[in-house]
């Protein structure tokens, strides 16, 4: 038995991964298991590029990618499922 399901999306494919989640959230109630979904975005502020971008770039980048994120998995699940799924926006690699 899994007590969580993670499910890494891209927001950047726009709707490709709509069925993804959908699956995701099939197997996660098949365990009644927690589902997370996940999207990561790139460090702005690395020392190889943050002089390139402005000191709130990255905030703003994460307020829009967690929007995003709402969004795909608002259209990927009927709202009762989407209220039992944590959204989440890491940044990394």
């Amino acid at each position: 038995m899994t007590n969580s399901i993670l499910c890494a999306v891209d927001i950047s494919n726009g709707d490709d991964d709509i069925n993804i989640i959908k699956k995701a959230a099939q197997l996660a109630a098949l365990d009644g298991a927690q589902l997370d979904v996940i999207a990561v975005v790139p460090d702005f502020g690395m020392s190889q590029v943050g002089a390139f971008f402005s000191k709130d770039h990255h905030e703003k980048v994460v307020s829009e990618a967690k929007d995003h994120l709402n969004a795909l998995v608002s259209q990927a699940l009927d709202p009762a499922q989407n209220e039992k799924v944590r959204h989440v926006v890491a940044t990394g690699r």
